[in-house]
């Protein structure tokens, strides 16, 4: 029988060690031991203490809505501490008054931390609600102490691999806990966060201790700059993916595509850019969602009203790369907007809560209060106000989205860059020929409170005026369509 060769042990991968984490899930103890007495408004005070060190202050962090506010030592004396074991002479108290006070429109998370290690003190993690007295209900997240500590992400890909791990539950501060940040530079630690973007603030503070850098990093994917640059920053964390990228011109059957493509393929939506649609919660959740299907898919979709100037200046249209959109008769497009508000308009009256966009439409036009129910007459008289509102029916709307600029230059730019054009007549032959997409749907259909039969002849002259280089472009590209008998066209320059 022949002697067994010795082989060594395989190793685990990085991912396997990363998935591991969620495995484990039990509570244990901390060395270090605190605890929050009261959080207010203007107030927040309590203890902590390391039993070991009981002569040595600790340093705790409160975060507001996960960002940090504010670190400092514990080291005011508490009487009822003094004496106690392990409490040496019992200065570790803290009390810290927050300026501006707290209290605000919205109710707040308030996490107080171990600074060193990040577990949350003692009835540290409430919801401050406006105008609250006395202490909130205890929501504390406490992390599994059994885990594989793992390097912290040293690039933007590792840290959207780590991303792919987000639970609500546990958030993203006690994911990031998850991680060795010893040895890990403030520029490190930005560049994992930003790639290639310069931090917003004029100096990014030094990140000296492992819990420092930790704290750093949490900062930075809350920030405005992490959000607002997602596109970018996720497309170019994955190279290697073929884009599919959609210039969703509002109102020509864009929703109806992406409902489709999105059960194909991972997707990004350019609405997570928008700081007052999304919050983080749902941010990092829907990360964790396109991350982790990447992982089945080479190819991403782009999803939302992005512009094609948009992906041009950034550099996210490689030439082997899709673009593509949709056009349709402008006079069409500005009717079926018209009706999409009142529709909106309608459900939020009945929601009895606007949403960001709807509020937005009834400040362009001014119009302060609603009845409790709308009527038709009423529909009407808004739709028609809605029709000369520019805000809300913009004139040339297809070529803006097309990157801006005349019939002529649109057209040079789509030739230019290879874009597939359709428009929402050979829509359903360009869905089924391109996408394989046989089912006939109309999401996101509007009501018809308007309808070009109906409208007055001086708004429809209206109409037809502040859409002359749209209706150039609609029939350029529709004469090279039915010049090749074709559902699409890669738009050329005319001659």
């Amino acid at each position: 029988m022949p002697a067994s060769t010795a082989t060594a042990p395989r190793q685990p991968s990085a991912r396997q060690k990363i998935l591991a984490i969620q495995v484990v899930w039990h509570y244990a103890r901390d060395v270090l031991r605190g605890h929050v007495d009261l959080i207010g408004s203007t107030l927040i005070a309590g203890w902590a203490v390391d039993p070991a060190r009981p002569d040595e202050p600790v340093e705790v962090c409160i975060f507001v809505d996960g960002r940090k506010l504010v670190q400092f030592a514990c080291e005011h004396p508490r009487d009822d501490l003094n004496g106690q074991a392990g409490l040496g002479d019992g200065r570790h108290g803290f009390r810290y008054s927050p300026y501006p006070p707290l209290a605000g429109p919205m109710p707040k998370r308030i996490t107080v931390r171990h600074a060193s290690t990040g577990r949350i003190l003692g009835k540290g993690d409430v919801v401050l609600y406006p105008d609250a007295a006395g202490l909130p209900p205890d929501l504390g997240a406490e992390l599994p102490p059994e885990f594989l500590r793992l390097p912290a992400p040293e690039t933007p890909r590792q840290t959207f691999d780590l991303l792919a791990l987000y639970d609500r539950g546990q958030g993203l501060y006690n994911l990031l806990r998850q991680l060795d940040f010893a040895g890990r530079s403030a520029r490190q630690v930005a560049y994992a966060a930003l790639g290639q973007l310069e931090p917003a603030s004029d100096e990014v503070p030094p990140a000296g201790k492992p819990e420092a850098a930790r704290d750093l990093l949490n900062d930075l994917l809350l920030s405005r700059q992490f959000q607002q640059n997602i596109l970018r920053l996720l497309l170019e964390a994955f190279p290697e993916k073929r884009r599919l990228l959609f210039v969703h011109i509002p109102k020509c059957a864009g929703s109806d595509l992406s409902h489709h493509l999105v059960g194909r393929y991972p997707s990004i939506a350019e609405q997570l850019r928008a700081l007052h649609w999304t919050n983080k919660q749902l941010l990092f959740e829907a990360l964790s969602d396109t991350v982790r299907r990447l992982q089945f898919s080479d190819t991403i979709f782009v999803r939302g009203h992005v512009n094609l100037a948009d992906y041009l200046e950034q550099r996210l249209a490689r030439p082997y790369d899709r673009l593509f959109t949709i056009l349709r008769d402008p006079v069409e497009i500005a009717i079926s907007q018209v009706n999409y508000v009142l529709m909106r308009l309608k459900e939020d009256v009945a929601a009895t809560t606007f949403r960001p966009d709807v509020r937005e439409w009834l400040g362009m036009l001014e119009m302060e209060t609603m009845p409790e129910e709308l009527s038709a007459p009423f529909l009407r008289r808004v739709g028609e106000r809605a029709l000369r509102t520019q805000g809300i029916v913009p004139p040339n709307t297809m070529c803006h989205w097309l990157g801006g600029g005349d019939a002529a230059a649109v057209l040079a730019r789509l030739a230019e860059h290879g874009v597939e054009v359709t428009n929402t007549r050979e829509y359903r032959r360009w869905r089924r020929q391109r996408w394989g997409i046989e089912v006939d749907t109309r999401i996101n259909e509007s009501i018809k409170v308007l309808t070009r039969d109906t409208l007055r002849a001086d708004d429809l002259a209206y109409l037809r005026d502040i859409s002359e280089e749209d209706a150039t472009l609609y029939r350029a590209v529709e004469q090279q369509m039915l010049e090749t008998a074709a559902c699409s066209a890669m738009a050329a320059v005319p001659a």
